[in-house]
């Protein structure tokens, strides 16, 4: 859940456990990058759930182990401040800083893991420890971004054969369906959630950048091709489970 309104650390944590979360802990890459889809369309940084207490140190306000980080060069600094904040934009997107804790940012709300009640009540369909959302409105590209990103998702990243098989049960329908790739200028593709293009099923180029996948019923069909964004399919959504 992101809040985009602003609030002291303290503050911050203190409205996440209005909701039975705390404000979030990162324990990978992928993580990493999703917490900057959140905020594509604002330039913000944003308070996590760390602490600084010590030079080279950081703890996780929900208990978790320090697992994985990713801190600009020279940070966490407690004598700058002893709260770690999260860039969302610029040179140092994805990197952590330390600040003190008075300033005023927004900031994400994780859901506790004792509440497994809460986690995905709202998904259409579970994998992996991802939620998938599935949109039947027929919506441009962009449109189909704007609206995943109200469900604090993105459109839909794929990583494995696995997945994009999984992908083909979700809808039962000829036709397409936005992924949330796009072609650059550098003809590389990338996803609207900022994770990495490790994987690709791209078999037809057409008149445009965007990415669908191509479904048919009763079938594994699961090509994907590029076309025009402003074309308008179904589309499905995607965030970490934990992710309110």
């Amino acid at each position: 859940m992101k809040e985009e309104d602003v609030q002291s650390f303290s503050w911050a944590q203190k409205d996440c456990a209005r909701h039975s979360a705390n404000l979030v802990s990162i324990h990978s890459y992928l993580e990493n990058r999703f917490i900057t889809s959140l905020f594509q369309e604002g330039k913000m940084d944003l308070w996590i759930g760390a602490l600084a207490p010590g030079s080279a140190l950081i703890v996780w306000t929900d208990g978790t182990p320090n697992n994985y980080y990713n801190l600009k060069n020279r940070y966490p600094n407690s004598q700058v401040g002893k709260c770690v904040y999260y860039n969302s934009y610029g040179d140092l997107t994805g990197q952590w800083t330390s600040q003190p804790c008075e300033e005023k940012l927004p900031f994400v709300c994780e859901i506790l893991s004792s509440t497994p009640d809460t986690v995905g009540s709202d998904c259409y369909s579970q994998y992996n420890n991802f939620c998938y959302t599935r949109v039947r409105d027929n919506l441009s590209f962009k449109s189909a971004q704007q609206n995943c990103v109200l469900k604090n998702s993105s459109l839909i990243s794929i990583h494995s054969y696995l997945e994009n098989r999984y992908i083909t049960t979700l809808f039962n329908i000829d036709g397409s369906v936005w992924l949330g790739g796009q072609i650059t200028p550098y003809d590389t593709l990338e996803w609207t959630d900022m994770t990495p293009y490790d994987y690709s099923n791209l078999k037809h180029v057409g008149n445009g950048t965007c990415v669908s996948i191509g479904l048919v019923k009763y079938t594994n069909a699961m090509d994907w091709s590029t076309g025009n964004c402003e074309s308008t399919y179904p589309s499905i959504c995607k965030r970490p489970l934990t992710i309110l």
